[in-house]
């Protein structure tokens, strides 16, 4: 892989750079990611171009409408798409709130009244841990991005606590302070590269 790869930035602050920068820093050229809350791939994208770059990875995304465009993006490659919510601990059908042709969705009802006056649809959809998978797709990643509007604090926590979670070189997640039920910031080895309007952006320190 080119840590020079920077045709397009994808990402929506900067985290495309930063995520790279932290790569080249820790000596790390190939491996595989993880992004949760991937959309449609390419749409605010902090893993498209470390697909592009030739790795592998796996892009997990509920809503039906950005999941067909990530299933197309990705078809014939490396890349494995996943259809479902991701969180800490529930398994099973949840409500999942969602807007066609955007990138706004979550379980949480309080956490959509953030965005006041959107149109939100109701539909249900599959729910399982990230410990699940994890294990499922036997995912030792280098790169995680974690986007799942109102969980991604518990989710960042329920992995940190599964033994892929030593693999991880670089992590990127939405900054949130609804629910408070993960750690906002890492602690070392864990060292903060980068912040953005969006996302924090932390690389081990090996």
């Amino acid at each position: 892989m080119s840590l020079d790869y920077m045709g397009i930035d994808y990402s929506q602050s900067d985290e495309q750079a930063a995520i790279f920068g932290a790569l080249a820093e820790a000596g790390v050229s190939e491996g595989r990611f993880l992004d949760i809350g991937a959309g449609d791939g390419e749409t605010y994208s902090n893993t498209r171009a470390l697909a592009l770059a030739g790795w592998q990875g796996v892009c997990v995304e509920p809503a039906a409408w950005a999941f067909a465009k990530l299933l197309d993006l990705y078809d014939g490659t490396d890349v494995r798409c996943c259809s479902a919510v991701v969180t800490a601990e529930t398994c099973g059908p949840m409500t999942f709130l969602y807007t066609q042709d955007d990138h706004l969705s979550t379980v949480e009802p309080e956490h959509a009244e953030v965005w006041s006056g959107v149109p939100f649809k109701t539909t249900t959809a599959a729910a399982f841990t990230v410990a699940q998978l994890l294990d499922w797709f036997e995912l030792g990643a280098s790169v995680v991005s974690i986007d799942a509007e109102g969980r991604t604090n518990e989710i960042v926590r329920a992995y940190s606590q599964h033994p892929a979670w030593e693999q991880v070189d670089v992590i990127c997640y939405e900054r949130e302070d609804f629910r408070h039920a993960g750690a906002t910031h890492l602690v070392p080895p864990f060292q903060l590269v980068a912040e953005t309007p969006n996302n924090l952006i932390y690389r081990r320190a090996r």
